[in-house]
């Protein structure tokens, strides 16, 4: 009897040791933080969230990818990136820290495969490429993986509040600040207290008409790599610098 259960225990210790060494084994397996390149040379670095059959859940710092298994070229460590001939290097420039210098207003991305890359700032790069920057991290695209790009005209409210409010304030302190003081109200201080009581309102109004009018700046794109898509998008990134 004795002898039985310790066949049973050690084949039970067999099973269970290598079904943990073939998890261990699998490329995809759920948690592995890792580099997805897929057969179109798309890349993409992140944590495996969930998977099934067909589909890999890849969680990224911005956005939640769906990839499907058939396209998947290579799944390398986080710090492994392809080169131009699809050889496997080691890339220290990969997600670099990065200060917002010189680069869009915020846009919202979108690149083949129905990706989107929300709250991104655009930077130029080469030739061929550009960077994209969100929280001090960035990550190089290539340019005809575009599809669409969103800029966000935000603060829209504070810039109507400002430059409406500013134009009343300047018209409203001179207008009183030119009179003498002998007059009974003129004079720079009353100046000043006149400008800013005919600017507040007047900022108001201003800040909500900006922000009621205001739209998103949106731009679309063929698939492919060709010239005027390229330059399009050099001249998009230098246009909302």
């Amino acid at each position: 009897m004795i002898n039985r259960a310790m066949i049973v225990f050690l084949i039970f210790i067999t099973i269970s040791s290598t079904l943990s060494q073939d998890n261990q084994n699998d490329s995809l397996r759920i948690g592995r933080y890792c580099n997805i390149v897929l057969k179109y040379g798309f890349q993409a670095e992140g944590k495996i969230a969930q998977k099934n059959v067909d589909t890999v859940w890849l969680e990224t710092d911005v956005t939640v990818l769906h990839i499907p298994i058939k396209d998947i070229k290579f799944v390398l460590n986080s710090d492994f990136e392809l080169n131009s001939d699809g050889v496997p290097e080691v890339d220290s420039s990969k997600y670099m820290t990065a200060a917002a210098v010189d680069t869009t207003i915020e846009c919202d991305l979108y690149l083949d495969g129905k990706i989107k890359l929300a709250s991104m700032r655009l930077l130029p790069g080469t030739d061929s490429t550009f960077f994209a920057l969100r929280e001090g991290r960035k990550k190089e695209f290539k340019y005809s993986d575009v599809r669409k790009i969103v800029f966000k005209t935000g603060a829209s409210f504070g810039r109507g509040f400002f430059e409406v409010g500013g134009i009343f304030f300047a018209v409203g302190f001179f207008t009183v600040a030119l009179r003498k003081e002998s007059e009974g109200f003129g004079g720079v201080k009353d100046g000043i207290l006149f400008g800013i009581l005919s600017a507040i309102p007047a900022g108001l109004i201003g800040g909500v008409i900006y922000a009621m009018t205001s739209t998103d700046d949106v731009y679309l794109f063929d698939k492919g790599n060709y010239e005027s898509k390229t330059k399009k998008i050099k001249y998009l990134i230098q246009k909302h610098h």
